[in-house]
């Protein structure tokens, strides 16, 4: 799936309508599946929660568990539903429901990055996903308790005070 806006770790739905799911059409090519504008459930990222659903999702609804795409927090299994309200999707993004996950690719996309292996020896202050600039995927790889390149404690989530 494919993220608006960064990814926020919290009990929250984020991204916009420019948000959408992806598959490979069988034939070299990519079909997408973009937003319904039927809800705003775009993008939700949690760990942590006995209530919520913890893990990466694209699409759905968190009461009924019911899922464009959810990525288990582990990043071990996932679920993709044949349909979802969200995101205009013909059928299933994956062959069956549930999955085991063979690989994961976190992609960070922002105007003005910087290649970190244009400089010799080693990484450009500011480029790369261990930078400042991209919290949010050392925060999804911290979900998965997968292990990140530059030590950094991931914040928790802070109910806003009404």
């Amino acid at each position: 799936g494919y993220s608006s806006a960064p990814l926020q770790l919290g009990p929250r739905w984020f991204g916009g309508s420019n948000s959408f799911l992806f598959r490979a059409d069988g034939a070299g090519g990519v079909l997408l599946h973009r937003a319904t504008g039927a809800n705003a459930n775009f993008v939700y990222m949690n760990a942590h929660r006995e209530m919520l659903p913890n893990g990466i999702t694209f699409g759905g609804d968190l009461d009924s568990r019911h899922f464009g795409l959810w990525l288990e927090d582990s990043l071990d299994t996932g679920r993709a539903e044949e349909t979802c309200s969200t995101y205009d999707l013909s059928h299933s993004l994956a062959s069956s429901a549930g999955f085991a996950v063979d690989h994961v690719e976190v992609w960070a996309v922002c105007e003005g990055a910087r290649n970190p292996w244009l400089a010799a020896g080693g990484e450009e202050e500011g480029g790369g996903a261990t930078s400042d600039a991209h919290k949010e995927t050392r925060e999804f790889l911290a979900l998965a308790g997968r292990e990140v390149n530059r030590a950094q404690a991931l914040e928790p989530f802070r109910e806003e005070e009404e």
